[in-house]
């Protein structure tokens, strides 16, 4: 079977899949949240990603013995956001129906309350919204003014969500995103089931704008307009943060979310590597545990295994029994010697 290298269906995907399921139930670092997570897999290089609890450079070491990792790979310095994560939003949480015009730029968000994100209720948010009482209100909208000096420099931007339950994103009166939320979207419609729960109130889920999206930006002053959603009247909590940056060529993040790309790396082979900070502080890795296979060059020929399964869940107890289904099926099966993993992503709309 012919081997595409722009493909992930190769040994290296077949680790990736390993250390992000793993990282389920492994013991980190304490400064570090998620990950290290690997991506964008080929014969010569790899992306290493992970997220910390507070702003660090990032560094990288990488070996083909696990006792020696003796290249050492450096995060750019990350590039300061267009909006940052904490940022100071206009929020109106009367449970009042504002109709389109909220969304615009001429609209006059003065009255409205004001607060750093996150910014919610029934979690630990910065800035405590109104909830309706026992009787929750559907609807809560958000604001926030950003300046851009010269738009035209800005060819990529990466749009980070944290919502709970469901929100629809407008960039100068035209919608940009939408999660959990179905049409036709109403003042008083509930977001989609089920409620968000558990470590997915605090994901920032990213998505890339695409280049009619960032056509919207202007010079000057410009508005995000967020609309978040309750998923029931009954429901005890929603939660709010947005983050929009524009991503490293080289790597880098925003100081939590880290990413390090690696290149110049050997076809066919197997590489250790430990993520930490650029004062030479481990965080995680260094171990057997921690590898990843680079890809077979493109052209060659290997029997290969294919297992594919759809999304397994987030970070509970059905994502784990998947991952102890699939270890257990790679012991078992040692030919052919190469196990590729497909894995399914569903969004439903």
């Amino acid at each position: 079977m012919k081997l595409l290298s722009s493909l992930l269906l190769t040994r290296m995907v077949l680790n990736l899949a390993i250390c992000a399921l793993c990282c389920i139930s492994a013991a980190m670092a304490q400064t570090v949240l998620r990950g290290p997570y690997l991506q964008n897999g080929t014969p010569q290089g790899v992306s290493i990603l992970w997220r910390t609890d507070s702003v660090t450079n990032g560094r990288v070491w990488i070996g083909t013995d696990p006792a020696n990792l003796n290249q050492v790979i450096d995060e750019p310095t990350p590039v300061p956001a267009v909006v940052e994560r904490g940022s100071v939003w206009r929020f109106k949480d009367d449970g009042s129906d504002q109709g389109s015009a909220w969304r615009g730029v001429a609209f006059d968000d003065g009255s409205w309350a004001s607060g750093p994100a996150e910014l919610g209720y029934g979690d630990t948010q910065t800035t405590l919204v109104n909830s309706g009482g026992s009787t929750k209100f559907i609807t809560t909208y958000f604001r926030h003014t950003f300046n851009v000096a010269d738009p035209s420099t800005i060819s990529e931007l990466n749009l980070g969500l944290q919502r709970d339950d469901g929100a629809i994103v407008y960039l100068n009166g035209t919608e940009i995103r939408r999660d959990r939320m179905t049409d036709p979207v109403t003042f008083s419609k509930p977001a989609d089931s089920p409620a968000v729960g558990g470590a997915e109130e605090s994901i920032f889920y990213v998505t890339s704008l695409s280049s009619s999206q960032i056509a919207l930006l202007v010079p000057g002053n410009n508005i995000l307009a967020v609309e978040i959603h309750q998923q029931a009247t009954t429901s005890s909590d929603i939660s709010f943060d947005l983050e929009l940056y524009e991503p490293q060529q080289g790597g880098g993040g925003n100081g939590l979310d880290h990413l390090v790309r690696i290149s110049g790396l050997q076809a066919d082979t197997t590489y250790y590597y430990q993520v930490g900070t650029d004062t030479n502080v481990i965080l995680a890795g260094g171990d057997a545990n921690h590898f990843f296979k680079t890809s077979p060059e493109e052209g060659s020929t290997e029997p290969v295994r294919v297992w594919v399964l759809g999304d397994s869940g987030t970070a509970d107890n059905n994502a784990r029994l998947v991952r102890d289904a699939y270890l257990g099926t790679r012991k078992e099966i040692n030919t052919p010697k190469v196990v590729a993993l497909l894995v399914l992503f569903f969004k439903l709309s």
